[in-house]
């Protein structure tokens, strides 16, 4: 995908947001989907968890808060969807 967007760089629209300009270019091209839980992608960040490699862009202070109050949690794909997300404080996601 890298080689892809480094060849056509000048063909390709630069959006406001990198998620969306990527995924302008790609969309036609036949991706696999694969699933890296490292990404944190939730509505509102996970907030500070050392397994992460991306997360949403928060203060140094932001992060402290959200690890305090919104607990992380790693996806499990080899259970049902209802079951999937346990918090590390024991919560649940709906």
């Amino acid at each position: 995908m890298v080689d892809f967007i480094v060849r056509n760089r000048d063909l390709l629209k630069l959006y406001k947001s990198e998620d969306v300009s990527v995924g302008a270019w790609l969309a036609g091209l036949d991706v696999r989907y694969v699933h890296d839980p490292r990404f944190d992608t939730e509505f509102r960040s996970r907030g500070c968890n050392n397994q992460y490699i991306i997360t949403h862009k928060q203060s140094a202070e932001s992060l402290e808060k959200e690890y305090r109050v919104r607990a992380s949690y790693v996806y499990d794909w080899s259970v049902p969807p209802s079951q999937c997300c346990v918090r590390q404080n024991g919560s649940s996601i709906p």
